[in-house]
């Protein structure tokens, strides 16, 4: 299909924030894996990370079907499966 969006940047996602331990839990989760994260401590200069997915939907009509936490579970176990892919 084409579109009338021409040289447009999308910020294409859910519209939910997770945070990087969430993304770190399904990870571990998806894999199996005995393991616990260990992160730094230190402060971001992002305190939220959020894709606002209006734009998209509203020009491309474009609407995400896939939870990330489906999403990311089946990329990291297609991954862990076949890692002489990647």
């Amino acid at each position: 299909a084409e579109s009338a969006a021409v040289n447009e940047f999308f910020n294409v996602g859910l519209g939910t924030s997770t945070t990087v331990a969430e993304l770190a839990r399904i990870l571990i989760e998806a894999l199996g894996v005995k393991v616990e994260p260990i992160f730094s401590g230190r402060s971001s200069l992002v305190s939220k990370r959020q894709a606002d997915p209006r734009k998209a939907r509203d020009l491309l009509g474009f609407g995400c079907e896939v939870l990330p936490r489906d999403g990311l579970a089946a990329v990291a176990r297609e991954i862990a499966s076949h890692p002489e892919l990647y």
